[in-house]
């Protein structure tokens, strides 16, 4: 590896590298980890792994983004932009989420009761309609008769053969 060299005023200086073990190399933080710390101590996530963490799809948490439900910037990647969300604003999540307990307790005659009047009015209504089409559909079949009856009176009174037009 060739000494790179700095120069200051007028004195230049060899920079030498370090050698370091392999252990020590494992040990160093990869440059993925050094730009997710950002310098205010805090991790930063990708949307791939806050999905994971929540087990939710991408899509959601870059919804939630959108949304402003989850704070998240915008960071250099690999492959260009991405937007990253601090680990903190995750594990906040995680424990409001995790706190939050709902019991609904429902009063069973209460809905027993409710859905019972509910579907007595909704009967009533359909009752009512069956009675208005079955009395529509008796004064249609009435029409229909007396049609029926002018159509053979008149084709009886005149019968031509079918070749004659006139």
């Amino acid at each position: 590896m060739a000494a790179d060299t700095m120069s200051r005023g007028n004195k230049e200086e060899t920079l030498e590298p370090i050698p370091i073990t392999d252990k020590e190399a494992r040990q160093c933080p990869s440059p993925r980890e050094v730009v997710m710390t950002m310098g205010n101590n805090d991790r930063w996530l990708t949307v791939k792994e806050t999905a994971e963490r929540f087990g939710v799809s991408d899509k959601t948490i870059r919804r939630w983004i959108k949304d402003e439900k989850v704070h998240a910037e915008k960071h250099q990647g690999p492959y260009g932009e991405q937007w990253m969300i601090p680990e903190s604003e995750v594990t906040t999540a995680q424990e409001i989420t995790d706190v939050v307990q709902v019991e609904n307790k429902i009063d069973i005659v209460a809905l027993a009761k409710v859905l019972d009047k509910h579907l007595a009015d909704k009967d009533d209504k359909t009752t009512l309609a069956i009675e208005q089409l079955q009395a529509q559909l008796a004064e249609m079949a009435s029409v229909l008769e007396g049609i029926q009856v002018r159509q053979i009176a008149s084709s009886e009174a005149k019968r031509k053969p079918w070749w004659k037009f006139w």
